[in-house]
C-alpha cells in the first residue's frame, strides 16, 4: 500500500532498542468497506498473539533465528528482540531451533513454544518465556525423546496447557506451571483422532480442543475434546460425516466455536455439544482460523486459501466476508488476534496486516 507502510525496526536481535516513531499507515479501503494497513516484518511470520500489553507479539517461521518481535499498535514500529537461553544455544546449532507458536501467558509474559532436535536424539522442547521488555525470563524444557507441543492456552487454573505430539505419535494434554518453574502433573492421554494443537479454555473451565477421526464403519466424524483442569477426559458434541478445522478453536460468549471444514461453516457448541451452524456464504478454502474479543459480538474466521476474512455476528447470525485483494497482491491470512480497538490482525508470508472493520 505504498510509501506509508513502516518498515521493520533495524533494531538487531539481542539489541532492545526504542520502540521507534515510525506512523501507522494511512489504511487503504478495500472490497466491501474494509480497511487494511500493511506492516513489514522483518522476516517470514510463523504465528502472533496479542500480548498482555496491548500490542502484537510474533515469531518467525520454522528454521529461522529464533527471535521475538512486537509490533507496537500505537505507532507501528517494529522490535526484534533475541529468544534464545543460553542453555538452548548447543542443540539450536546442531539441528536449528523452530518456534512453533506464541502465545500471552497467565504470568503477563509471552510463551513461545519451541522445538529442537529428531525422534530418538538428545534435544528439547518447551516454552520460552520472554518478558514485555524482551528478555528471556525462564525456560521450561523436557530433554530426550522431546515430545512437540502442537497447541497451546492459558488455563482457568492458572496454568498454561500444552497439546503434545508424542515421539510414539500420540498426543496428550500438559499443563504447567505459573512461570514456567516446572511442567505439572496431568499429562492426560488424548483420544486416538486427529488432534493438532488448538486447545482453548472453555466457558466451563476445562481446556477443549477440535479433533477428527473414522468410526466403526471407516466413516468420517469430527468432535471435541475436553479435558478438566483434574485431568478428565470426554468427548462432547461429536458430528457424524464432516471435519473440523483442527488448528483453531475458540472460547465465546459462553459456548466454544469451530471451523467445520466438511460443510463449511462456522460452528458454535455448547458446552454439553449442542450446536448452531452459521454457513459461510462464498466458497470455502478449507484452512483457517477463529478469533474474537470480548468488546464485541463477533467472531471473526479467515479462509487462508482464498484469502478472505469475515465475521459472525454472535447476535443476529448475520455474517460479512470481504476480501484481502490489494494492488494485484492476494493475501494468504494465517493466524487472528483481535486488539482492545476491534482491529483484527493476521499475517501472510513477511507482512502484517492489521484490517479494521465497517462500524
Amino acid at each position: 500500500m505504498g510509501s506509508g507502510v513502516p518498515s521493520a525496526s533495524a533494531n538487531p536481535p539481542g539489541n532492545p532498542g526504542a520502540p521507534g516513531s515510525s506512523p501507522t499507515p494511512a489504511p487503504t479501503a478495500t472490497a466491501k468497506g474494509i480497511q487494511v494497513a500493511q506492516y513489514a516484518a522483518p522476516y517470514a511470520v510463523n504465528a502472533l498473539t496479542l500480548g498482555a500489553d496491548g500490542n502484537i507479539w510474533f515469531v518467525p517461521a520454522q528454521g529461522s533465528q529464533p527471535t521475538v518481535s512486537v509490533l507496537h499498535v500505537a505507532g507501528g514500529a517494529i522490535t526484534t528482540y533475541d529468544a534464545l537461553p543460553s542453555n538452548e544455544a548447543g542443540c539450536a546449532s546442531q539441528y536449528g531451533l523452530n518456534e512453533l507458536g506464541i502465545i500471552a501467558g497467565p504470568d503477563a509474559n509471552l510463551w513461545i513454544a519451541v522445538f529442537c532436535g529428531t525422534a530418538l536424539q538428545n534435544g528439547l522442547a518447551g516454552f520460552n518465556i520472554v518478558t514485555s521488555g524482551g528478555a528471556v525470563s525462564a525456560d521450561v524444557g523436557q530433554y530426550y525423546n522431546p515430545p512437540q507441543i502442537l497447541g497451546s492456552t492459558m488455563g482457568s487454573d492458572g496454568n498454561v496447557w500444552a497439546d503434545e505430539l508424542t515421539i510414539s505419535g500420540g498426543q496428550s494434554l500438559n499443563n504447567f506451571g505459573n512461570g514456567g518453574s516446572s511442567s505439572g502433573s496431568c499429562n492426560a492421554t488424548l483420544p486416538s483422532h486427529q488432534s493438532e494443537g488448538a486447545v482453548t479454555s472453555g466457558p466451563d473451565g476445562a481446556n477443549w480442543l477440535p479433533a477428527n477421526g473414522l468410526n466403526q464403519n471407516n466413516a468420517q466424524y469430527a468432535t471435541l475434546v475436553r479435558v478438566t483442569t483434574s485431568c478428565a477426559v470426554s468427548m462432547v458434541g461429536t458430528t457424524q460425516g464432516t471435519s473440523f478445522a483442527t488448528n483453531t478453536i475458540v472460547s465465546a460468549y459462553g459456548a466454544l466455536w469451530v471451523l467445520d471444514v466438511g460443510n463449511a461453516q462456522v460452528v458454535k457448541f455448547t458446552t454439553a455439544g449442542a450446536p448452531t451452524a452459521y454457513k459461510i456464504p462464498s466458497t470455502f478454502g478449507g484452512s483457517g482460523y477463529l478469533a474474537t474479543s470480548s468488546s464485541a459480538n463477533y467472531v471473526y474466521f479467515d479462509d487462508t486459501k482464498n484469502g478472505e476474512i469475515g465475521r459472525v455476528n454472535e447476535s443476529t447470525g448475520a455474517i460479512q466476508e470481504y476480501s484481502l485483494q490489494s494492488g494485484g497482491t492476494t493475501f494468504q491470512p494465517n493466524d487472528l488476534a483481535v486488539d482492545a480497538a476491534g482491529n483484527v490482525w493476521t499475517h501472510s508470508g513477511s507482512t502484517i496486516l492489521k484490517i479494521t472493520f465497517p462500524g
